[in-house]
């Protein structure tokens, strides 16, 4: 289990991907919101009021949300905040789609705005699951609907000619830039953040190669030390061995000068005691 303390690399690294997350999401969700209240008021399309009140709580979950990362002190904890409150989203996501029809137009592509950053920041496992999710969501929706367990709340009436229609080409039109942008505005932001993270590990591979450098010229610069200081000490060594060896050889002489010294006075005190006569005293 991941248990990444405050500080580490990849702690810092995801808690900022999931502030920018939350910047995008609170700017995407009242973009929505402003289309959905132009759609209704200027195009008078018959949007639901549910719509608009279901996005207003959806943005403010979005500071409760911030509050919650803010106070995570692990990378762990991190992620199941974040898993969490993209379960949530994706539940907004299905009422929302629920209530513009979306069962009959595809609106599960919007699941994609969800789930493209979601799996930029969690791990694998995490973000295939929480694609699973969003599947059984829209399934059950479709489901619900089919078999009548809740009405489907159509905004336009699938005839021939609605290509024609102003308030029906209108929608389209400004749901899919808003749809297209925020997805190239994820792709772009998330490949900003790759590239600089990508130049951090630059920067810090080419600081950690000149640190190494630097490194190699110390040690070799300390194995010349080590090898001049080593010879030295050997040339003493044969120095003083020397020196040792000569005063060895002097006492040598010395000892065998004395010896043969004392020998020799042994042996001319024997001879003068045998030269010597000796005499009676006479009373």
């Amino acid at each position: 289990m991941e248990n990444k303390q405050t500080g580490s690399l990849e702690f810092e690294e995801t808690f900022s991907k999931m502030k920018l997350d939350i910047r995008f999401t609170r700017t995407m969700i009242s973009t929505f919101l402003i289309l959905a209240i132009i759609a209704k008021v200027f195009l008078k399309i018959p949007i639901s009021p549910v719509v608009i009140f279901l996005m207003l709580i959806w943005f403010c979950c979005y500071f409760i949300y911030q509050g919650l990362i803010e106070k995570s002190k692990t990378s762990h904890g991190l992620y199941n905040i974040y898993f969490r409150y993209n379960i949530n989203d994706l539940l907004f996501l299905t009422f929302i789609i629920h209530f513009l029809g979306g069962a009959e137009w595809l609106g599960a592509i919007f699941y994609i705005l969800v789930l493209v950053t979601a799996g930029v920041i969690l791990p694998k496992a995490r973000a295939i699951k929480l694609g699973i999710i969003a599947w059984f969501f829209y399934t059950c929706l479709i489901l619900f609907e089919y078999l009548g367990i809740i009405r489907h709340r159509p905004l336009f009436s699938l005839e021939p000619g609605l290509y024609q229609s102003l308030s029906y080409l209108g929608i389209q039109i400004l749901i899919f830039i808003a749809f297209f942008y925020f997805v190239a505005e994820t792709a772009g932001t998330f490949s900003d953040t790759l590239k600089a993270r990508t130049g951090q590990l630059e920067k810090a591979f080419q600081a950690e190669e000149e640190a190494k450098e630097v490194l190699e010229i110390r040690v070799r610069a300390r194995t010349r030390e080590l090898e001049q200081l080593s010879q030295s000490l050997e040339e003493k060594v044969d120095k003083r061995t020397k020196e040792l060896q000569e005063k060895i050889k002097e006492l040598e002489k010395f000892q065998k000068l004395v010896v043969g010294r004392e020998l020799k006075m042994i042996e001319l005190k024997k001879k003068l005691g045998k030269k010597v006569p000796k005499t009676k005293l006479k009373l």
